[in-house]
């Protein structure tokens, strides 16, 4: 229905574009077309005097106004077809046009079955109703279509007709009036992008080389260790979990396992099943498919005894952990670029706090560092210990000195300063792992639901989909909503009937005609992929609004300090610092500039009356 409305206004839009072409480029002939419409309408009147009862009168003249609006000859007006019948208002019986509500409440009536479009005998019932016919009697054509909307319609005809011709000049949309004129077009202006933080505080390093720095050298190697550490603990619980599984499918307690076995498990317990979608192990993860259980038991059974036992099951364990291993040190590379980044402006930040330089950092030195720089405070805004982030707040300054200075002496070593930063940097990674966990449990739902989806579209069980399949599962509600939230327009596109050819070839990439399990998984990695992505951006986004909303914050609490710098800054920048170091006033600044003025007008020679002498003057 919607494509039909929307074919039926394009086809409207198009025809009264060309009438009002054909009204101005055929004036006199437009005439004429109107004295016809007026013969035509005389000779109906008298044709319809003949007829027998009142009924048959306004039948005879509504149908001629019901069929010139019917432009499909389908025997219904559908909805834009029935507001260009009523948009002058005469059907309605009133003297201006309608609006746009009153339009759609007088459809709304006269559609009594609710179809969408409007049948003559409804359109026949509901005007016989509205207008009173009893009272008013039957009226003619021009009280319902005017005399020019007939002789219109009646020059389109003609011109299809070819009757009427139309230059390609004709057929050139107009300018609209009053358009402006188009500017010239200047250069648009240069937006200087703020600097990164690693970038600010780089170029006010006093360090030549943040790889010599004592605190960069004991992160890294105690980030190195924590790394390896991880690992290890990895690799013991999965091969606990291991185990703990392969007790779960042996229930018989004979020490091996049998196809049975299998997939049983796979149906009745949640953590095997689970576990053979997590491990990634392709071989494992192909008893997920009924045609290729087999196969997958076959490379399984190494003795060829038609049973699994532990050593096999361990080899496959070997296999998947050896894949997740790699996953996690690819993990910590990409890790290793942030953590070079985050130590290299804590060393920074070190040094730009120890003023005097004697490698620890007194009160002072913090309380000036952390209310005047900016990139200092960005720098502890940043680190997520609430320890650190305390000494932006000049009420907590001294409780967060007393948690990080350890032994007491009144500062802050290179050790605890380390220990601080240590910690920061721990709680950020975590934050890392944690999303690539979130991540890595939304990637297996969503492939879990892929999996389901394409079970629901094979009705054959034959573990392929052709396009009948298809065209009945995008039907089923659950199959739609995944395919169009799914993220890949390839399977999107699947859902519009018109689509759905192209799309199954463009996702049959071996051009057999269906679509293998394979294919379905390629197109879902793409999908997932996509979406990642913006779970990524998303995440991204977000912390950086409660960055900025922090750092605003740490700005408003040393607001003071921190204007106190920016006017020096701009002092030294407009000369206003006098031999002492002192910030000189603006009104100060006038009444120097105002003495030396006077002093100079002074200084001007003067004849007897006062009036101040050239040096032309002067000479002769």
């Amino acid at each position: 229905l919607a494509r039909q409305e929307l074919s039926s206004a394009v086809q409207q839009a198009r025809d009264a574009w060309l009438s009002r072409v054909l009204k101005d480029k055929y004036p006199n002939e437009l005439k004429e077309f109107e004295k016809a419409a007026n013969n035509r309408e005389s000779e109906r009147m008298k044709a319809a005097a003949q007829l027998p009862t009142r009924d048959d009168k306004l039948k005879d003249v509504l149908q001629c106004a019901f069929s010139m609006y019917d432009i499909d000859n389908s025997g219904e007006i559908d909805r834009q077809e029935f507001i260009a019948m009523m948009k002058n208002g005469l059907l309605l019986g009133v003297d201006e046009p309608p609006t746009r509500d009153e339009l759609r409440d007088a459809f709304r009536q006269v559609d009594v079955d609710r179809s969408g479009a409007v049948s003559f005998p409804e359109f026949y019932a509901w005007f016989n109703h509205s207008r009173n016919i009893n009272s008013t009697g039957v009226p003619g054509l021009d009280k319902i279509v005017p005399v020019r909307d007939r002789a219109l319609r009646d020059m389109l005809a003609a011109y299809r007709r070819g009757e009427l011709e139309l230059t390609p000049e004709d057929l050139k949309p107009p300018q609209p009036k009053g358009a402006p004129r188009r500017k010239r077009v200047k250069d648009a202006p240069v937006v200087v992008q703020k600097e990164s933080l690693a970038s600010r505080l780089a170029a006010k390093s006093r360090t030549m080389d943040t790889n010599d720095s004592v605190i960069k050298r004991r992160l890294k190697a105690k980030r190195e260790r924590d790394a390896q550490e991880q690992a290890d603990l990895l690799a013991k619980d999965f091969r606990a979990n291991c185990a703990k599984i392969f007790d779960l499918i042996d229930e018989d307690g004979s020490g091996t396992l049998s196809l049975p076995e299998i997939m049983l498990a796979l149906k009745g317990k949640p953590d095997v099943l689970r576990f053979i979608k997590t491990c990634r192990n392709p071989v494992l993860s192909e008893f997920l498919v009924p045609p290729r259980v087999q196969a997958a038991m076959k490379e399984c059974d190494t003795n060829s005894d038609g049973e699994l036992d532990r050593d096999e099951w361990k080899a496959l364990s070997d296999r998947s952990l050896e894949a997740i291993l790699e996953r996690h040190a690819l993990a910590r590379g990409n890790d290793d670029e942030f953590i070079d980044e985050f130590l290299d402006m804590a060393v920074i930040v070190y040094d730009l706090i120890d003023e005097d330089m004697n490698g620890t950092l007194s009160k002072e030195e913090l309380v000036k560092a952390c209310g005047e720089d900016e990139d200092v405070i960005e720098f502890v805004v940043k680190c997520p210990l609430p320890e650190l982030q305390d000494l932006l707040n000049p009420e907590l300054l001294d409780k967060a000195l007393s948690e990080m200075d350890t032994d007491d002496d009144g500062s802050i070593s290179k050790d605890e300063w380390t220990e601080a930063v240590g910690s920061s940097l721990t709680k950020l990674l975590d934050e890392r792992q944690k999303d690539r966990d979130a991540d890595n449990e939304f990637a297996i739902d969503f492939q879990t639901k892929a999996r389901e989806v394409f079970e629901m579209i094979d009705a054959d069980d034959s573990w392929t989909l052709d396009k009948e399949e298809l065209m009945a599962g995008i039907n089923q509600k659950r199959v739609s909503r995944f395919l169009i939230s799914c993220g890949n327009e390839h399977l999107q596109y699947l859902c519009v009937p018109a689509r759905l050819g192209p799309m199954l070839w463009e996702l049959d990439t071996s051009k057999d005609g269906i679509i293998s399990l394979d294919e379905w998984d390629s197109a879902i990695a793409i999908a997932l992929d996509k979406k990642l992505e913006q779970r990524a951006a998303a995440r991204s986004r977000d912390k950086k609004v409660a960055a900025d909303q922090r750092l605003a914050e740490a700005f408003d609490m040393n607001a003071d300090s921190l204007e106190a710098v920016r006017d020096r800054k701009l002092a030294e920048l407009e000369g206003r610092i006098d031999e002492d170091g002192n910030i000189i006033s603006q009104e100060e600044m006038d009444r120097r500039a105002e003495e030396a003025e006077l002093a100079r007008l002074k200084a001007i020679p003067r004849n007897a009356w006062g009036m101040p002498l050239s040096n032309r003057s002067s000479l002769l």
